[in-house]
C-alpha cells in the first residue's frame, strides 16, 4: 500500500529455507516422561467449561494453560451472568412487571380483565368475520389450505349471515374502553 498501512511488505515473514520454529512432532519430543506424569499433556474432559474449571480448581485434573484459557474464554458464553438493573434481580423486575400488568390486583381481577377484553373484541368483530375465521380454521388441512369446495361453502354461509345481520360498528365504539359501573 502506498500509505504504509497494511498489505504485503518487502522482507516480511520467515526467510526462505529457514526451519520452522516448532517442527512437526516436536511436542512429543519436548514432553518427557516426568512432564507427562505431572499432567502437562492436554487432558480429555467431557462437560462444560464451568465443570472443567471446577475440576481444575479441585485438583481432579491438570489441564494445560491453553485449555484453561479456552475454558475461561467460553465461560461467559455458556453461562451468562445474572443481569441486574439498579441493584434489582431479574426475579424482582419480573414480579414488578407482573404486578403492573395485572394492575396491582389479584388473580380474579386479572381473569376478569382478560374476559372483558375478549368480550370487547367479540363485540368489535362482526359476526360474519368471526364465522369466516372459525370455519376456515376448522376446515383447513394440516398445511392450512382450504379446498375450493370448502371455500365456496364458507363464502355462502358468510353471505347468508351478512344478508340477515348487517354489521353496524362505528369506529368510535371500537376505540372507547368499556364504561365502569
Amino acid at each position: 500500500m502506498r500509505n504504509g498501512h497494511g498489505g504485503a511488505r518487502r522482507g516480511a515473514g520467515r526467510p526462505m529455507g529457514r526451519r520452522n520454529l516448532r517442527p512437526i512432532g516436536a511436542l512429543q519430543s519436548i514432553l518427557t516422561e516426568d512432564e507427562k506424569h505431572l499432567g502437562l499433556i492436554p487432558v480429555e474432559f467431557s462437560g462444560d467449561s464451568l465443570e472443567f474449571l471446577r475440576a481444575t480448581m479441585m485438583g481432579k485434573i491438570w489441564p494445560t494453560r491453553e485449555q484453561i484459557y479456552a475454558a475461561k474464554s467460553i465461560l461467559a458464553v455458556e453461562h451468562l451472568a445474572a443481569a441486574t438493573i439498579a441493584g434489582r434481580s431479574i426475579d424482582d423486575i419480573r414480579e414488578e412487571v407482573r404486578k403492573e400488568f395485572m394492575g396491582g390486583g389479584d388473580r380474579e381481577d386479572y381473569v376478569e380483565k382478560i374476559l372483558d377484553q375478549i368480550r370487547r373484541i367479540r363485540e368489535a368483530t362482526p359476526l360474519h368475520e368471526r364465522v369466516h375465521q372459525y370455519l376456515t380454521d376448522d376446515l383447513a388441512d394440516e398445511s392450512g389450505q382450504v379446498t375450493d369446495d370448502d371455500q365456496q361453502l364458507i363464502e355462502q354461509v358468510v353471505s347468508l349471515i351478512k344478508a340477515r345481520r348487517p354489521a353496524a360498528h362505528p369506529i368510535a365504539q371500537l376505540a372507547l374502553p368499556p364504561s365502569r359501573r
